[in-house]
């Protein structure tokens, strides 16, 4: 019976008098930040937020309009049920 012994993984040594504090392998791959991640699915998430509350808003409009307290109630149920800011329901 054969044994294979595999070789630890090699890292990059830094030492003290270089410029770098880390080395590459603790810094994580070129180009995959954290941040470029969250900034894109919240970039997503604040344009569905934004179409809806465009919507609500058109729809708040139109009932504020109409004078009708059944759609104006309706709408502001649909308001605080999509969490839109009460700043922007009162305007």
């Amino acid at each position: 019976r054969i044994m294979i012994q595999r070789a630890p993984p090699l890292l990059r040594v830094v030492s003290a008098s270089s410029s770098c504090l880390l080395s590459d392998f603790a810094r994580g791959m070129a180009g995959h930040s954290k941040w470029s991640t969250i900034k894109r699915h919240k970039g997503a998430e604040d344009a569905k937020r934004s179409a809806v509350f465009a919507k609500i808003g058109k729809q708040l409009r139109i009932a504020v309009s109409s004078s009708s307290t059944t759609d104006l109630n309706n709408v502001l149920a649909r308001a605080k049920e999509a969490d839109m800011p009460k700043d922007v329901i009162e305007r």
